[in-house]
């Protein structure tokens, strides 16, 4: 008996079959040989395949968006770089945390003595609240980015960025801090019996508390402001949408009435604008006109004076004929 292990073995000759079967709470291993041969089959722990299969996945599915975020400029935006954050967080869960766990979960105890699992509960208390941390974050920039869309731009700054998610995991080292003091002031508040758990009455509330019962209210606060102020743009986008029909529609029902009745108005205002534009053009062609005049009038006074002229000097040649004859 080692803990919760017992061992329970019944052995037979070479032509019989050897069965052993340890029960740890967590594995069932069965071993039959027969002659020389053996056949080895192995019953794991379903929770702890599971939580394999999960840390497997978690790993390298976050391990896949960070690759991303960090190496395509496209995707480095406010949003995404919280996510890339947030996929840090939940890969050092999947990482670290889960592998843990699943040990514990295939020995059926705690085999890495109290140090480890203070470490351990931080780590996985940490993680998780910086994960939670992130989602308020989150819900939160989208709502300003709904409510106040034209400072969005200030917000996008690398630096501010960076400083925010700084100041998520210093939020979420802080409040996971006790976990350390409660392990080192006495083991027995994390470590029992060779089970690795919190054993503080104080810190499950606390914890529960301020690591997800407060982001939980945050969060559903702010998804339904952002729900009622998305409600409130698409009630006024239908409104104007709405008053632009009317006017279109009204429009078509008085365009015959305007067409009927404007016309003297339009004609009016059409011949003010034509005399607007043609009036210096009209004055350079009369101004054109009247030196032409000018000089019209001007050649035939002077076609008149030579005429009389001529005139004048043949009636004197004509009365000295008649007075010759």
């Amino acid at each position: 008996m080692h803990g919760n292990v017992s061992f329970d073995a019944v052995v037979a000759d070479e032509d019989t079959t050897a069965f052993f079967l340890i029960d740890n709470s967590g594995l069932i291993f069965s071993a039959t040989q027969r002659y020389s041969n053996s056949i080895l089959v192995i019953s794991y722990y379903w929770p702890a395949l599971i939580l394999s299969f999960f840390s497997i996945i978690g790993v390298i599915g976050n391990l896949l968006v960070c690759l991303a975020i960090a190496t395509e400029r496209r995707l480095q935006n406010r949003t995404n770089w919280f996510l890339f954050s947030l996929a840090f967080a939940d890969m050092l869960v999947s990482g670290l945390v889960i592998p843990l766990a699943v040990v514990k979960e295939f020995t059926g105890f705690w085999i890495l003595g109290p140090v480890l699992c203070d470490l351990w509960i931080f780590l996985d208390v940490c993680s998780c609240t910086s994960s939670i941390m992130h989602i308020v974050v989150i819900s939160i920039d989208r709502y300003l980015a709904i409510n106040d869309p034209l400072n969005t731009r200030t917000r996008q700054q690398k630096c501010k960025i960076h400083i925010l998610i700084i100041l998520v995991w210093l939020i979420a080292i802080l409040l996971s801090s006790p976990m350390i003091v409660l392990g080192a002031i006495n083991p027995y508040n994390i470590f029992i019996d060779g089970q690795c758990l919190i054993n503080n009455q104080f810190f499950v509330i606390y914890g529960s508390v301020v690591s997800f019962v407060i982001p939980l209210i945050i969060v559903i606060i702010m998804y339904t402001l952002t729900v009622r102020r998305l409600k409130e743009q698409i009630r006024q986008c239908q409104t104007q949408l709405a008053q632009e029909q009317l006017a279109r529609a009204a429009s078509l029902v008085a365009k015959p009435f305007l067409r009927r009745h404007i016309p003297t108005r339009d004609a009016a205002v059409a011949a003010q604008v034509n005399a607007a534009q043609w009036t210096p053009i009209a004055a350079l062609a009369s101004r054109r006109m009247h030196l032409r005049a000018n000089q019209t009038s001007l050649e035939l006074s002077e076609e008149s004076a030579d005429n009389t002229s001529l005139q004048q000097q043949k009636q004197p040649t004509l009365l000295q004929q008649q007075q010759q004859q």
